[in-house]
């Protein structure tokens, strides 16, 4: 999980990226489309899904200060209903 406020927001950012191309956000991630798509790994971009998902991202964007974009949603009956 993020410590920074700088990282949190760009985590949130990410997510709300990851969560309008839909596969990303759904299903499974590989390293090669990771790498393409966001110049990460799968297991980074599992690890901002989990967080974001988890409501821990919002937690911690609270915690210290962070606003989320407009944009954010981490809904765990969006989740369900997705995946």
């Amino acid at each position: 999980m993020p410590t920074t406020a700088v990282t949190i927001a760009e985590w949130a950012a990410l997510w709300v990226r990851m969560r309008s191309e839909g596969e990303s956000a759904l299903g499974p991630l590989n390293n090669d489309d990771a790498r393409a798509r966001y110049g990460l790994t799968a297991k980074q971009l599992r690890n901002v899904r989990h967080a974001a998902t988890s409501g821990a991202l919002r937690q911690q964007a609270t915690l210290l200060g962070v606003e989320l974009p407009e944009e954010y949603v981490d809904n765990r009956r969006w989740v369900r209903l997705r995946w």
